[in-house]
């Protein structure tokens, strides 16, 4: 991911940085708003864990910044960054919390489909954010702790509905929950107000299976072997959650 001066977000899997292609900095720069937007696409396995990691670059770091969090189009944490400027580590989230007392890991899955329209998910919006991993920055201030219950855990479904078959979704994932595990949370909130002022950062990690992105030569082509290189169509149990003209791409790999 294009690193900022002052951020950079990346995403583990098997304790390995995933590999970042198509890196893209668009700049929104105007009165009503100041923004940085980094895009790229990573390859996902449906089955393994993976963390979102976040590294505070900043040399001065009298100003707290917040990290937010969105999968899928869901929330999923807040995390403020710390404010020793000397601590090189960055901040490594592999899990959110469920409930009061749960927490659970993150996980690729597969997108599950459906012929029925009636019991599929309907939500435009979170359909076109399936497949979507997002970090964005912003300034805050008026920083305190207070006794409250928790109100704002993750968005994470443990029965998502399928998608349906007609609006398949290309790529064919989507982040599901892992396992989980016993963490009571304390009873103090940090609260704070954002910052309209200054500048918003933001990462955006489109993830899908390598063969898809190879498929749409977002990753590039490895030479063909000697031979015909013909396969059947059941050889790719993934073209299952491909629309006909990207599955055909796919089988010509």
């Amino acid at each position: 991911m294009p690193r900022t001066d002052d951020f950079e977000v990346w995403i583990e899997v098997d304790g390995k940085r995933a590999e970042e292609y198509e890196e893209r900095v668009n700049q929104i720069n105007n009165e009503k708003e100041k923004k940085t937007m980094n895009t790229c696409f990573i390859p996902s396995v449906a089955g393994k864990n993976f963390s979102v990691v976040i590294q505070d670059l900043r040399v001065d770091r009298s100003s707290r910044v917040c990290a937010r969090c969105l999968v899928d189009g869901s929330f999923m944490f807040y995390r403020l960054t710390r404010v020793t400027k000397d601590d090189p580590h960055p901040i490594k989230v592999d899990r959110c919390q469920l409930t009061a007392d749960t927490q659970c890991f993150f996980r690729f899955g597969a997108i599950k489909l459906s012929d029925d329209a009636q019991t599929s998910e309907s939500d435009r919006e979170l359909l076109s954010k399936l497949g979507s991993i997002q970090v964005m920055f912003r300034f805050i201030t008026d920083i305190k702790e207070v006794e409250r219950p928790m109100d704002n855990f993750a968005q994470l479904s443990r029965a998502p509905r399928p998608v349906y078959e007609r609006k398949k979704k290309g790529g064919g994932h989507r982040t599901e929950i892992g396992q989980e595990v016993h963490n009571p949370i304390s009873k103090w909130r940090t609260e704070w107000k954002f910052r309209d002022d200054l500048p918003k950062t933001e990462f955006t990690f489109s993830y899908a299976p390598e063969e898809w992105l190879k498929a749409k030569e977002i990753i590039p082509r490895s030479p063909e072997p000697d031979g015909d290189g013909s396969h059947s169509q059941t050889d790719y149990p993934e073209c299952d959650f491909l629309d006909e003209e990207d599955a055909e791409a796919f089988r010509q790999l």
